[in-house]
């Protein structure tokens, strides 16, 4: 859903969007940063912010005078939880390479279960 939400924003260069955060520099509370797409030259950095001035009142005293806070977030395919490398556009386009190790990776995880619960049972229905 991100990627069909992006794809259809008109794209800032960097300067551009620095000048926007500068501006309202004051005014924000959060910066998430995500990979969004990458090209081997150019890398597409999707830019969530959110604003002191949209919590309500209690909260905004709280607040007002706090530094705003940065992340920069890469989202990680399943196959990739225990380490290894995958492709960073995974989410924007994914491809066949990704529903293939998406596909490896859910059957082994459902052997392994399987597996594991029959071991559990092994000695079920046996009388001696």
């Amino acid at each position: 859903m991100r990627s069909r939400i992006n794809n259809s924003k008109t794209l800032l260069d960097l300067n551009s969007a620095i000048e926007i955060l500068n501006k309202d520099y004051h005014d924000l509370y959060d910066v998430n940063l995500y990979i969004f797409r990458s090209f081997k030259r150019r890398t597409i950095i999707e830019i969530q912010f959110y604003r002191k001035s949209n919590f309500d009142a209690d909260y905004f005293a709280l607040i007002k005078d706090n530094y705003p806070m940065f992340h920069s977030k890469i989202s990680i395919p399943i196959y990739a939880l225990e380490g290894g490398k995958f492709d960073v556009n995974w989410e924007s386009d994914g491809g066949w390479h990704h529903a293939w190790k998406s596909f490896l990776f859910k059957t082994f995880i459902y052997k392994r279960k399987v597996r594991g619960g029959l071991k559990g049972n092994s000695g079920l229905g046996r009388s001696r």
